[in-house]
């Protein structure tokens, strides 16, 4: 049999065998929300209906840059709305970095320098020791599954309803803000994007495999629109478990050891 003959006798099996061809994926149809900041009311009234304690951890943390690829390990602990602390796990020995953040404050402690830093928390302060560029509130948000901004009064919504989930695009003017996607079924936040006052678009965060219970996420992505590409990802495991050395009545202050000075950082 010929080339020419194999190709035609392959053509005639697809048409008549219909069955072998694959299946034709059909979008799901968009349908506007006639209500959607009746959607944003209900995912908040549940999220933020959930015990708002402390939620501690293992973070499994992996680093794309242009400089390359770093992978790992930390405990931490959160507490809503914007207290975090971490402590990093290397391989062998205690924690060689411990840093706590607030709304207000940055504290870093570099054991193995013999160093203690004080700061305000900017995006560039902890991008510059703990790799992740954003504000105490923002980490805190995501990793209790919440947007890291709630909407103001003045912002307007809109939205649409694709398959069972829901988009809602919070506005200030024509000016978009943040952009959500929630499972409609568990109401359960599966992406947020932030943007700068001037509507460009900062970062997109994925958030997925939630955990049963108090249901956070166990994986969270992040993607950064910058000059130089950054991801970062984060899995969590043990949440909702307090790590023993965490422990105390203030893990969210940090202060000097004995005989360090502390250094003050813009």
């Amino acid at each position: 049999m010929t080339a020419k003959s194999l190709i035609l006798l392959s053509a005639a099996i697809m048409i008549l065998g219909g069955g072998c061809a694959a299946p034709v994926i059909r979008p799901q149809p968009m349908e506007p929300l006639e209500k959607p900041a009746a959607v944003l009311d209900e995912f908040l009234r549940r999220r933020l209906g959930v015990d708002s304690s402390p939620v501690g951890g293992i973070a499994q943390i992996a680093i794309d840059h242009p400089h390359g690829k770093v992978s790992s390990r930390a405990a931490f602990i959160v507490r809503a709305p914007s207290d975090l602390r971490v402590e990093s796990l290397p391989l062998f020995g205690p924690p060689d970095i411990y840093l706590t953040a607030s709304e207000d404050r940055v504290t870093l402690f570099l054991p193995r320098e013999g160093r203690f830093l004080e700061g305000r928390p900017q995006r560039e302060t902890l991008a510059r020791f703990f790799s992740i560029p954003l504000l105490p509130r923002e980490i805190v948000s995501l990793i209790r599954g919440l947007p890291p901004e709630l909407p103001a009064r003045e912002d307007s919504i809109e939205g649409f309803r694709e398959g069972q989930d829901f988009h809602l695009t919070m506005l200030s003017g024509t000016t978009t803000k943040q952009s959500l996607t929630i499972d409609g079924k568990r109401f359960l936040l599966k992406t947020v994007e932030i943007f700068n006052p001037e509507g460009k678009r900062l970062y997109k965060a994925s958030l997925d495999d939630y955990s049963e219970g108090k249901e956070f996420p166990r994986n969270l992505s992040i993607l950064f629109d910058s000059e130089q590409p950054l991801s970062i990802v984060l899995r969590f495991s043990d949440l909702n478990t307090v790590i023993p050395a965490m422990a105390g009545s203030s893990p969210f202050k940090l202060d000097p050891p004995p005989g360090i000075i502390t250094e003050y950082i813009e």
